[in-house]
C-alpha cells in the first residue's frame, strides 16, 4: 500500500488529505487540515508553514505504521540507519573509480558539517533536503560542483528507497541545482603536432597523453590497459573494456599510431603505463603543462583535456556525431553534442576573420 499526501482546493481553501492505493483501489482519508491558496499576510504564511509540516508528518508515521504491518519490526528498523553511515558505504562501492569517489566524499564532508548531529532516515524531512541544499549554495564552491553534490545526495537518496531502507524519497520533488555548461579546454589539430615534437621530462607521461589523444580513452581506462585486454582484428586493435565511469561495456578501436606509443610491458598482465598511478598527482601535472608550454600554448591544459582533444578533433575532421558518441562511450549523445558547439564556434571565428577593406 502507499499513501500519499495530497491538496484539494474547494471554497476558499485547500484542503490537505491522505491517498491510500493498493492493488489498483484508491481510498481517501481526510486529515481536517487547511492552507490558504493565496496567502497574503504573514500570519496565513506562518499556518500554511507549520499546517504542511504537520500534514507530512502524519504523512510518514502512517507510511512507517503501514510498512510496519507489512514487514514487521526488522525491516522498520532499517530507517534508524543513520543517512551518514550510507552515503559513506555509497561512496565506498565507487572507490574504483578514483574521481567519482573523491566527489562522493566531498559531498560527505559538507553534509557533516551541516548535520553536525546524527541524522537517521526516520528524521530526514523533505524541509531537511532543503536546508542542505541552502547550505551547499552558500558555500564558496562553483556552481557545477554545488550542481554535482546536491545531485548526489539526491541519488543517495533515491537509491535508499531502492534498498526499502525508506519507503518514501523525502527529497523526490525537491528540484536540483542549476547546471553551467563547464568550457572545454583541447589542443586544435596544429598544436597537438607541435606537442608531440617535445621531449618531456618524463615521456611516459607525453606518452600516455598522446594516446588519449589519438583515443580519446579516460586516464582511468588508460592505466588499466594491459597486452592481454589487446586484440588484433584485421589492421586495428580493439580493447574491450568495461569503462571505469560509465561501467558500460564496448570494444574500442586502437589506431595503428596510438599502439605504437604504448611503452614495453613487464608482462602480458602488467599495465602499459605502469607508475603513473590511479590519479594524475600534482608533480605529474606539472610536468605535463611544463611540457604544453613548450609548444608555446598558453592554455591550461589536464590530463582529460586529452579526451576533450580527441572529441574536438574528430568533429572537425567529419566523424560522425553520433559515431563518436558510441567511441567516448557516452549514455546519451547529448553529453557529445557540447563538442559539437566547440567546433561550430570556432567555423564562426573563421568565417569572422575573412573582410574586405
Amino acid at each position: 500500500m502507499k499513501v500519499t499526501l495530497r491538496q484539494r482546493n474547494q471554497g476558499k481553501k485547500t484542503w490537505l488529505y491522505l491517498d491510500y492505493y493498493e492493488n489498483g483501489k484508491r481510498t481517501n482519508k481526510s486529515l481536517k487540515l487547511f492552507l490558504y491558496p493565496d496567502s497574503k499576510t504573514k500570519e496565513e504564511r506562518k499556518h500554511n508553514k507549520e499546517t504542511l509540516a504537520l500534514a507530512q508528518n502524519i504523512e510518514t508515521k502512517e507510511n512507517i505504521r503501514i510498512q510496519s504491518e507489512a514487514f514487521g519490526i526488522a525491516d522498520l528498523k532499517k530507517a534508524d540507519t543513520q543517512v551518514v553511515d550510507f552515503l559513506e558505504r555509497l561512496a565506498e562501492e565507487r572507490i574504483d573509480s578514483p574521481n567519482n569517489y573523491g566527489n562522493w566524499k566531498s559531498m560527505i564532508k559538507h553534509f557533516k558539517e551541516f548535520q553536525k548531529s546524527g541524522l537517521s532516515f526516520n528524521q530526514l524531512t523533505r524541509d531537511k533536503v532543503e536546508d542542505f541544499k541552502k547550505y551547499i549554495v552558500t558555500r564558496p564552491l562553483s556552481q557545477n560542483t554545488k550542481y554535482s553534490y546536491f545531485a548526489k545526495f539526491k541519488a543517495a537518496l533515491k537509491e535508499a528507497v531502492n534498498r526499502e531502507i525508506i519507503i518514501k524519497n523525502p527529497g523526490q520533488i525537491v528540484k536540483h541545482l542549476p547546471h553551467e555548461e563547464s568550457r572545454k579546454e583541447y589542443l586544435t589539430l596544429d598544436e597537438l603536432q607541435a606537442v608531440s615534437k617535445q621531449d618531456c621530462k618524463k615521456p611516459l607521461i607525453k606518452s600516455a597523453f598522446l594516446f588519449g589523444c589519438l583515443t580519446g580513452l579516460r586516464f582511468s581506462d588508460i592505466i588499466a590497459l594491459t597486452p592481454n585486454s589487446l586484440r588484433k582484428e584485421g589492421s586495428v586493435y580493439m580493447v574491450p573494456f568495461k569503462q571505469q565511469k560509465t561501467k558500460g561495456f564496448q570494444y574500442h578501436p586502437i589506431g595503428e599510431q596510438a599502439k605504437q606509443l604504448l611503452p614495453e610491458p613487464i608482462s602480458n598482465d602488467s599495465p602499459y603505463f605502469l607508475g603513473l598511478g590511479k590519479k594524475l598527482e600534482s608533480p605529474d601535472n606539472e610536468i605535463l603543462r611544463e611540457w604544453i608550454g613548450q609548444a608555446e600554448i598558453k592554455k591550461y591544459i589536464t590530463f582529460h583535456c586529452s579526451r576533450h582533444t580527441y572529441a574536438t578533433i574528430q568533429l572537425s575532421l567529419g566523424t560522425d556525431i553520433y559515431v563518436l558518441s558510441k567511441l567516448l562511450g557516452h549514455r546519451h549523445l547529448k553529453t557529445t553534442e557540447v563538442y559539437a558547439k566547440v567546433v561550430d564556434q570556432k567555423k564562426i571565428e573563421a568565417a569572422n576573420k575573412i573582410k574586405l577593406k
